[in-house]
Order: C-alpha cells, then sequence, then structure tokens
C-alpha cells in the first residue's frame, strides 16, 4: 500500500503540467512536462528531441517502479485474498 501510494504521489507531482504553465514565467524553471511541451513550434517540430525529452522524462517513473515493484504488487495481491 506504501508503495502505491509514493507511485501515484511521485506520479501526480512528475506530471504535473497546468500550474506550473501557468504560474511560472521563467524558462529555465519549467518542469520536464512543460519544456517537452515548448518544444513544439508554429511552423516546424522536432520529433526526434521531443522523443528525447520524452524518454528522459519517463526514466524517474520507470526506476521508481521497478524499486517499489515488490511492494506495489504485493499490495495489490493481499486485498485480492478473501477471507
Amino acid at each position: 500500500m506504501v508503495g502505491a501510494f509514493l507511485l501515484i504521489n511521485f506520479l501526480f507531482n512528475w506530471n504535473n503540467f497546468i500550474m506550473p504553465q501557468v504560474i511560472l514565467q521563467d524558462e529555465t524553471k519549467f518542469p520536464l512536462a512543460v519544456a517537452i511541451a515548448q518544444l513544439r513550434g508554429t511552423y516546424n517540430t522536432d520529433y526526434a528531441l521531443i522523443s528525447a525529452g520524452t524518454i528522459v522524462s519517463i526514466l524517474p517513473v520507470m526506476i521508481l517502479f521497478l524499486v517499489l515493484q515488490r511492494e506495489f504488487i504485493s499490495g495489490l495481491t493481499s486485498g485480492a485474498v478473501k477471507g
């Protein structure tokens, strides 16, 4: 249960998009999700750079899931046992 809570809480904060985009004015302080969204241009889009940024943004979440995988799966299976 703790692993699932940590993973969900981390994902909520990691994927926060709207508030930083509205509040922050300095591009150097943008979170990764907002910075990746800013890479799209009006007339051209560098898909290779967006793909690289997406892979970099996925890595911490994947590492956290792999570290907490045992607790996450045990929490799911313990709730499924009847009686």
